[in-house]
């Protein structure tokens, strides 16, 4: 059991028997106050009356001759007094103390050890590696500082790579081009994949079939404005660039270059009829203000003798 419960059990106890002795006394009260009022309404210190017998032959009825004397004799009684309550005092909240581990004496040492001071190391900077050519490699050990060579030949060019592009002999087609960058040794400054020298566009990528030069379709016909004899009208590539033929008089000749268009031509004629001479004065019908008869260009294929106003 927990000291808790002992506790609650000895304070339940120690209630119970109060509350019986208050019912004790509150029980017998009235019979304390009733004997209190008896005692005090009693006479004190009347004198005693003895009882006589007189013997005369006198009838005397049965009784008359007795003389009750009262002897008043007085008890002492003590008052009720209040019984206190029990005299056990609460049992005190039971408080068990955890063990306490005793501490022991441990003997200072007699001997104190003292750190001495020791100064912090000083650094010294060491000095920072120069590279004056700008090669990867440093000048202690670059055999030629001033000059951009290759690690593998300690910071010094090869006799074969004038350009020092680190592209050797027979591999770099441009010697005296820098060009690291390139398979071949050769700049290509808008990096198509053709050189320089032979990028017809230097400064514009375009594939190699177009000279390096970028393909550009104005009217996005599929026709390269270059081969578009038509470049800012959609057309065909059967028509060079420009839109479809039109033949409006079906004689094979464009109504374009058709100087007739409305009527079937030959391309002699420039898309016109062949020339008609009804009168074989070599002037066309079509011209001619006389078809039936021959006549002369400066009468307008007329005859000389001929009045052309019929007057």
């Amino acid at each position: 059991m927990r000291s808790l419960d002992v506790i609650e059990a000895n304070s339940n106890r120690n209630r119970a028997l109060r509350i019986l002795l208050l019912l004790i006394i509150v029980g017998t009260f009235p019979f304390y106050c009733i004997g209190v009022i008896i005692i005090g309404g009693a006479p004190a210190n009347r004198p005693q009356i003895a009882a006589t017998q007189t013997e005369d032959a006198t009838f005397t009825p049965i009784g008359a001759d007795i003389t009750i004397t009262s002897t008043a004799t007085e008890t002492a009684t003590h008052l009720v007094t209040a019984t206190p309550f029990s005299t056990l005092a609460p049992t005190p909240f039971q408080f068990i103390p955890p063990p306490v581990a005793l501490a022991t004496n441990t003997p200072f040492p007699t001997t104190v050890f003292i750190p001495t001071p020791t100064n912090a190391p000083t650094l010294t900077p060491q000095p920072q590696a120069v590279d004056s050519d700008g090669d990867g490699v440093t000048d202690d050990v670059d055999g030629c500082p001033s000059t951009f060579g290759p690690k593998d030949n300690a910071g010094c060019p090869y006799p074969d790579d004038p350009d020092r592009d680190n592209i050797r002999g027979n591999k770099d087609k441009c010697p005296n081009e820098y060009a690291p960058s390139t398979a071949n040794g050769c700049q290509d400054a808008d990096g198509d994949g053709l050189d320089t020298s032979q990028d017809q566009c230097p400064d514009q990528s375009g594939p190699k079939s177009n000279n390096g030069c970028p393909i550009v379709d104005s009217d996005g016909d599929g026709v390269i404005d270059s081969q578009d004899q038509c470049p800012n009208q959609a057309g065909t590539a059967a028509n060079n660039g420009c839109p479809a033929v039109v033949d409006t008089d079906g004689d094979g000749i464009a109504d374009s270059q058709d100087q007739c268009p409305n009527q079937a031509g030959t391309a002699a004629n420039n898309g016109c009829p062949a020339i008609v001479d009804t009168d074989g004065d070599g002037i066309a019908d079509s011209q001619d203000q006389c078809p039936n008869q021959a006549g002369i260009p400066l009468l307008n294929g007329c005859p000389e003798e001929t009045n052309v106003s019929g007057t």
